[in-house]
């Protein structure tokens, strides 16, 4: 899986262009915690992948940036497949 993919070589484009690839169209996301959201429909079924990242630096120590990216399955307003990874750059 992309997702898989994206995490073991820590690239965060992965996502964004199998995305695309795959007909998901760029989205607002579903809260606000999240910068950017890709989206497709099919009916009642939508898959949304989003993507955020943070620095994970603390006060006194340096850290990497954190890529997170989120993926759901919902029919209508129920979630019900989601899945998130997480990765350092």
């Amino acid at each position: 899986m992309a997702m898989e993919e994206a995490q073991s070589k820590r690239d965060d484009t992965i996502m964004f262009i199998r995305a695309q690839h795959l007909g998901l169209r760029e989205v607002e996301p579903m809260t606000e915690e999240f910068f950017t959201a890709y989206k497709i429909e099919d009916g009642i079924d939508s898959v949304v992948l989003q993507y955020r990242s943070y620095d994970s630096s603390g006060p006194f120590s340096l850290g990497p940036d954190i890529n997170v990216y989120n993926i759901k399955l919902i029919r209508e307003f129920d979630t019900l497949i989601e899945k998130q990874v997480k990765f350092p750059d």
